[in-house]
């Protein structure tokens, strides 16, 4: 008995070594032939996909940007001055040239002079020795809102919504004359390349800023969104924030806002800051009852409201019509002031009409210039 035990000891470890043996170092491929290869993984990313060095940090809730935080706004912040970048313009609807000879371009931006440095990136001032945003960022123009003896009748057009679709941003930037004026989202993708890219075309351009809607929140602009209900100082934070998303911009105008355009004590701190930064503010007939106009008289600050949208409706009689009214109202008032969006059937109604205004002794000018000795009202 006892060497049949032993016997069954045996045979039990014999087996239990063969069933481990058989786990650690099976053939998965049943005997098939096969190759291992040793792949040593890249120890650095490539560049277009290494992540951003943005910290989580905020301030009662608002993401911000620190110092050592990585920040694009394009261009190095060299010495970079407009000084002597600026050719003169025509107001053609062809665009116009620059002293380098390219249809429209204008000086690189940022400029370093009109940069303050933030907790949430960097945001628009006037430079120490005067200069404005609104003025060196602009397209420049022969023309302004006074009417002269002999001059053409004159129409500014702001394009909405760029920056959140690439295609119809490319579009937009690509079709349209340069003295068109074009109005970023602060919620779109690769804001400041789009920018750049704008301004080599001869385009102007400006931030939209969410204003609360009489149906907030069930209408919802936007993360940041200005609200009545705040206080001055917490929609001033929310407002740097906005505008900290690309620079190069020559002022500001609404996203919705009927709500909050009507009530002067929210408006009024928001209008003053952007005139302490030296920008211009463009309604886009949002709200009937604004009170922008007042305030930024009172202040002497640039403003205008758009008098047309041209595609309430995208068809192109309705657009078709919102043209022909800014014609009528230029031939009239000597300049028009429209507002359309990025659809692509108003990019092409837009781009086709605007090679009749010659013949009909009309000019495309920037907003910039429409705002130029006009009276806020």
């Amino acid at each position: 008995m006892k060497a049949l035990a032993v016997t069954a000891a045996l045979f039990f470890l014999a087996v239990s070594g063969v069933i481990t043996w058989l786990a650690l170092d099976a053939d998965s491929l049943g005997g098939q032939p096969h190759v291992e290869l040793a792949i040593e993984m890249p120890k650095v990313l490539p560049k277009s996909t290494q992540p951003q060095s943005v910290r989580a940090n905020t301030i009662n809730g608002i993401p911000v940007v620190r110092k050592s935080d990585t920040v694009d706004i394009g261009q190095p912040m060299g010495n970079q001055d407009a000084s002597g970048a600026l050719g003169q313009m025509d107001d053609g609807s062809g665009g116009g040239i620059s002293a380098k000879g390219n249809s429209g371009e204008m000086a690189p931006v940022p400029i370093k002079a009109l940069v303050e440095r933030s907790l949430f990136g960097p945001l628009p001032k006037i430079s120490e020795d005067g200069r404005q945003p609104a003025i060196v960022y602009a397209r420049p123009s022969s023309y302004t809102a006074r009417t002269r003896p002999g001059e053409p009748a004159k129409i500014a057009i702001l394009i909405t919504g760029l920056g959140l679709s690439s295609i119809a941003t490319h579009e937009v930037i690509h079709n349209l004359p340069g003295p068109v004026t074009l109005a970023f989202s602060p919620y779109g993708h690769s804001l400041q390349a789009w920018v750049r890219k704008a301004r080599e075309m001869g385009h102007e351009v400006m931030m939209q800023v969410p204003f609360e809607p009489y149906d907030y929140p069930d209408n919802d602009p936007g993360p940041h969104t200005l609200l009545t209900s705040l206080t001055p100082a917490e929609n001033i934070k929310r407002l740097h924030w906005l505008m900290s998303r690309f620079s190069g911009y020559i002022g500001l105008t609404n996203a919705m806002g009927a709500k909050f355009m009507t009530s002067g004590q929210a408006l009024q701190p928001i209008i003053k800051e952007m005139k302490s930064r030296g920008l211009i503010y463009f309604e886009n007939r949002t709200a009937a009852r604004s009170a922008a106009g007042q305030i930024s008289q009172s202040i002497g600050m640039a403003y205008g409201q758009a008098q047309v949208q041209i595609d309430p409706i995208a068809e192109p009689q309705e657009i078709q019509n919102g043209l022909n009214r800014l014609e009528e109202l230029a031939l009239e008032q000597g300049v028009s002031l429209g507002v359309a969006s990025n659809l692509p059937i108003t990019v092409r109604s837009i781009r086709d009409w605007s090679r009749t205004l010659k013949d009909k002794g009309i000019v495309l000018i920037p907003i910039s210039a429409a705002l130029n000795g006009l009276k806020a009202s």
